[in-house]
């Protein structure tokens, strides 16, 4: 058999493998949410792969493969051990299986056909230009040739561009990189290509829980019907990532508002981690929400509400945790952002933001206007800001904190490319439509939400009682 296809094939195993024993250990099994289930596992299990995989580079314990395997299998045994006697939870609600259900499904299943059809035409073209190639796969052959992060890694650095960048898109091409014993040039897409039909799965998931079916199912397939959708499913971007992490962020917190069980805290933590790890765009989201969730302390303080520190709260320091290796990283390395950093162009963003705000502020909102106006490549942003108008003083109140999230962050987009030191037109051009993406799948579960106020989901059935969660003291 090929190895150019068997070692990586193979080494996607090990992150599902502690994908499965992290839900394991939260209490999430396949039986909580089937469709969600292995969005959750991916995310989950990647994250935790590129982990071990910065930790074996930081001990300059080079490439071997075994040392990675090692790793891996010494962390799986941990989260075996700590998930032995989780009980399962939350309940799984269970649904009539009507024609409208089998309709939902078939839609799903043929914007899942869509999407891997897409994946598998990728594999005719190898990774050798674009912000693929240069912003990430050469971070990761520079990893691995250099096997870590001595000096070899430190001078190549010099030769990169935006190598100030964070680290999960490069570690995740090396895991690959580690289990093929050596370099490739179009498989090492597939730990980033997998987002997208996990993003499907947990999306299709999450609009069926407040709309019915069809109108489920429509939704996920207009959702998969945008060109950007193409575009990143054939590309080891990272932008992706963004939006993978931050739909299921949004997801976990939704839910955990109608259920209020820990796993979803712990879950929406790790979605965080994952956005922030991927890009600066999820920190820009990571900060937003910092702001958004002490707005909303704010507001409950103010009411007389108290509010309590658990142990579950912890888990929010792996998303600063993601913040911190970042940081470090660039600290140790002397790496600065070409927008923000101190070695930025024409005197920082600030500076650059008071002398371009009147020549590019048009041009960019008008940028943002038109791509939600037009939806030629965001189908789903008119029926957005219709809904958005529409929406009742109850609804909108539900998903106050998401919305103003939201909101901040397209703000943040705005603030930047308007400071932009590139020329604004080629800025919006090259990167503007990305940047939306990276919002996308969260909108969509939005409008998913705004339409049930219409289209509500049918009532479900009670749940399996084997599944019910303990009682909470």
């Amino acid at each position: 058999m090929n190895l150019e296809f068997y070692a990586p094939a193979l080494s996607l195993a090990v992150p599902c493998l502690l994908g499965l024993l992290v839900l394991r250990a939260l209490g999430l099994r396949f039986a909580t949410d089937r469709l969600a289930w292995p969005a959750w596992v991916w995310l989950t299990g990647s994250l935790l792969t590129a982990a071990i995989e910065l930790a074996v580079l930081v001990a300059g314990a080079g490439t071997e493969r075994w040392v990675h395997d090692l790793a891996a299998l010494a962390l799986a045994l941990g989260l075996f051990l700590a998930g032995r006697h989780r009980p399962p939870q939350p309940a799984a609600p269970r649904r009539p299986f009507t024609g409208e259900q089998l309709l939902f499904l078939a839609l799903v299943a043929l914007a899942l056909v869509y999407v891997l059809n897409q994946l598998l035409l990728a594999t005719l073209e190898p990774i050798y230009f674009d912000d693929e190639a240069h912003f990430w796969a050469e971070r990761a052959k520079l990893l691995y040739t250099a096997g870590g992060f001595g000096p070899e890694y430190q001078a190549g650095l010099r030769t990169l561009d935006h190598s100030e960048y964070p680290l999960l898109n490069p570690l995740l091409q090396v895991w690959v990189f580690v289990h093929a014993g050596e370099i490739l040039h179009v498989l090492n897409r597939l730990p980033m290509q997998l987002a997208v039909p996990a993003v499907v799965l947990l999306l299709a998931s999450g609009a069926r829980r407040t709309l019915r079916a069809p109108a489920a199912g429509l939704l996920v397939l207009t959702f998969v019907g945008s060109m950007l959708i193409v575009l990143v499913v054939r590309r080891a971007h990272s932008d992706i990532l963004v939006a993978f992490g931050g739909l299921v962020l949004l997801d976990a917190y939704l839910r955990w508002r109608e259920e209020r069980h820990d796993a979803w805290i712990v879950l929406a933590a790790l979605g965080a981690a994952y956005l922030a790890w991927a890009k600066n765009e999820g920190q820009l989201v990571l900060a937003a929400l910092a702001l958004v969730a002490a707005l909303e302390r704010w507001r409950s303080a103010r009411a007389g509400l108290r509010f309590e520190l658990r142990l579950v709260h912890l888990a929010w320091l792996v998303p600063a945790s993601a913040v911190g290796v970042t940081w470090l990283h660039n600290r140790v390395f002397e790496l600065h952002s070409k927008l923000v950093g101190p070695g930025a162009a024409s005197g920082g963003l600030v500076a650059r933001l008071l002398d371009q705000w009147q020549a590019n502020t048009s041009e960019v909102l008008g940028f943002f206007a038109e791509t939600a106006v037009n939806g030629s490549d965001f189908q789903l942003l008119p029926l957005a800001l219709l809904l958005l108008v529409l929406a009742d003083l109850g609804t909108a109140r539900r998903l106050r904190a998401p919305l103003l999230v939201l909101a901040l962050v397209l703000a943040g987009f705005a603030l930047v490319l308007i400071a932009t030191p590139a020329e604004v037109t080629w800025h919006l051009k090259t990167a503007g439509k990305r940047l939306a993406l990276q919002v996308y799948p969260a909108l969509t579960l939005l409008v998913a939400a705004l339409m049930g106020r219409w289209l509500p989901a049918e009532p479900t059935h009670a749940p399996d009682e084997r599944l019910a969660p303990p009682r909470e003291s």
